[in-house]
């Protein structure tokens, strides 16, 4: 965005954007959001500015810090999930390409220090900008950090595929489209193995997440009872893995 283009920014009004579960006070101003700063900042900058050389288009810019010390981001036209549901699997495959290109781009650099990538850690589709049904950028960097690959794609495989709900897709199909995301990133057969226990091992880590939220509520932006729920909902999704994950490594081997 140009000097002036941020200027007239400023005198726009702020709209207030719902949905995030770890910030509060992230608004849109003009063709910019405002977020506050989280503990991560200086990474979540110094990647986004990476990936607006390296990854055109896959993450909104950075454009440096407004009057109230908020990072300024440009906005990205399209829509975004409000809630997690049954994808086709045209979304599955392009949001798994998605992550490999993110993954792609940091390997072997600064940004991933001595781990394998820089993950994102939070790639669900309620943080995905969706043109046509299909993922086109990822926004929301709040948890991202150096890490290993398969876990941040157990995470998308257990967010986009995978659900204990009984309004959800049947198992069958949640293993289908589980072998299918890792195809399409380009897992190899050898290593499909470890994805079962790195998609348990991240609900694991959403269940201390969610218990230190309750232990200190000012560390998200969302209500004691919606922390309780997602709790409760972290422990029956870890208990349909654990019930299911012969299914889920049986199905991941045939690829």
């Amino acid at each position: 965005m140009t000097g002036a283009g941020r200027a007239e920014a400023e005198g726009a009004a702020e709209q207030p954007l719902a949905g995030g579960r770890a910030t509060r006070g992230v608004v849109r101003v003009g063709d910019t959001v405002r977020r506050p700063p989280r503990d991560n900042a200086a990474f979540a900058r110094a990647l986004l500015r990476h990936l607006e050389r390296a990854a055109p288009g896959l993450a909104p810019a950075f454009l440096g810090q407004d009057a109230q010390g908020r990072d300024m981001l440009g906005w990205i036209a399209g829509d975004v999930e409000p809630s997690l549901r049954d994808y086709g699997d045209a979304a599955v495959i392009a949001a798994a390409r998605l992550l490999r290109r993110l993954h792609d781009a940091t390997r072997g650099t600064a940004l991933a220090g001595e781990s394998e990538v820089a993950c994102h850690f939070d790639c669900g589709p309620y943080n995905a900008i969706f043109r046509d049904g299909l993922p086109v950028a990822w926004i929301d960097f709040d948890m991202a950090a150096p890490g290993r690959a398969i876990d941040d794609l157990a995470y998308l495989v257990w967010m986009w595929s995978i659900s204990s709900q009984a309004n959800r897709a049947p198992l069958a199909a949640q293993c289908r489209q589980a072998a299918l995301a890792a195809r399409h990133y380009g897992v190899a057969p050898a290593e499909r193995a470890g994805l079962v226990a790195a998609i348990i091992g991240r609900i694991d880590g959403n269940i201390r997440y969610w218990e230190a939220a309750l232990r200190d509520l000012r560390r998200v932006a969302v209500s004691e009872e919606k922390a309780r729920a997602m709790l409760r909902w972290s422990h029956e999704e870890r208990a349909h893995m654990l019930r299911h994950k012969a299914a889920f490594a049986a199905a991941l081997d045939a690829g």
